[in-house]
């Protein structure tokens, strides 16, 4: 059986978002084969990690994954949005020099604030 992306159930986009387009096969996941599919010899196995791709002997399953975009569509919901990243990016980029300065020869201690 095959899927263009129009036969998913009509899922309605969340408040002050909508779809940017119809759902469509992730061929840039894994290392999946042309059209997208990843085989293993199991379902559970699938889900594991163990799995190839088509070429290899005894797989019996596969599985591919699907996705599609969203955008905000709501000035309320677009400023929502721009603050979880803003925030996000500050903890990266937090991160990203408490680990320059690790490398630097930086040590760092955990504070246990419950006991000052």
């Amino acid at each position: 059986m095959r899927f263009d992306g129009n036969e998913f159930p009509d899922v309605e986009a969340p408040s002050g978002w909508e779809w940017e387009n119809n759902w469509r096969v992730d061929v840039g996941w894994q290392s999946v084969g042309e059209e997208g599919w990843i085989y293993s010899t199991t379902f559970s196995s699938l889900v594991e990690g163990e799995w190839g791709r088509e070429d290899e002997k005894g797989f019996m399953v596969r599985r591919r994954r699907w996705t599609r975009s969203r955008r905000v569509n709501d000035t309320k919901e677009q400023e929502r949005a721009k603050s979880i990243l803003d925030a996000k990016w500050q903890e990266k980029e937090f991160l990203d020099k408490l680990v320059r300065m690790k490398q630097e020869g930086f040590s760092f201690s955990i504070l246990d604030f419950n006991k000052i």
